[in-house]
């Protein structure tokens, strides 16, 4: 996405032309970012940049970017050139915008574990996705049970998915999931026959599960309420 940004050079105000990237590096959700702020400043090659800090409006966590900038083009508008770029991955069909609002911080953990074995760091994916399981979990049961969330928040992650999981398949798909992802975290192995693609299809499931059942419960309140 072009944007075009007023800077000051010198004596005076002109305009520069920079790709902002329509994707969040921390919640990977397709947005449009919030300008918060930009300036121009000598490089460390003693070059002029400029600096754009964004936020992301889904998220709300802030990145910034830094562009090397090019001479006028003929209308007198400057580019900048991205000199930083940062690993942007393709949204996981798996990451709706019902499962953000749910549980921010889960979504946010799991694609920072799939960016972690993008970038080569393969040992601390599993590391990830067991945290993740945990924010998924909780934060379905607070959605649908608000009035127990202090109850939920202190609870062990194995004895949620225990005692106030009803749905036996989302029960199987969390418990499998747990437990994978805790035998990434163990000096010896309990299933040494699988790894961490069959916890990847897990959580893949069991994400797309609990969007599942929030559209489920949205249609329930939607009959329900046209029936009242």
């Amino acid at each position: 996405m072009l944007q075009s940004y007023e800077i000051k050079l010198g004596l005076y105000k002109d305009v520069i032309c920079v790709d902002v990237k329509e994707t969040c590096p921390f919640c990977n959700l397709g947005i449009k970012p919030i300008h918060v702020t930009s300036t121009t400043f000598e490089n460390i090659d003693k070059k002029t940049a400029f600096l754009l800090l964004n936020q992301c409006p889904s998220c709300k966590h802030h990145w910034s970017d830094e562009y090397l900038i090019i001479e006028p083009n003929g209308n007198g508008t400057y580019t900048g050139y991205l000199t930083n770029p940062k690993l942007f991955l393709p949204i996981p069909d798996e990451i709706t915008e019902e499962i953000t609002k749910v549980s921010p911080e889960g979504v946010k953990i799991y694609t920072q574990a799939l960016q972690a074995e993008q970038l080569g760091f393969d040992s601390l994916v599993g590391i990830g996705m067991r945290k993740s399981i945990e924010f998924f979990i909780k934060d379905f049961l607070i959605y649908t049970n608000p009035e127990n969330k202090e109850k939920f928040e202190k609870i062990q992650l194995g004895d949620a998915i225990k005692n106030y999981i009803d749905n036996e398949d989302l029960k199987a798909l969390a418990t499998s999931s747990n437990w994978l992802a805790n035998d990434e975290t163990h000096y010896v192995k309990k299933f040494t026959d699988k790894d961490i693609n069959d916890l990847k299809k897990y959580m893949k499931s069991l994400i797309k599960y609990i969007d599942f059942q929030i559209t489920i419960l949205g249609a329930h309140e939607l009959t329900n309420s046209k029936n009242t």
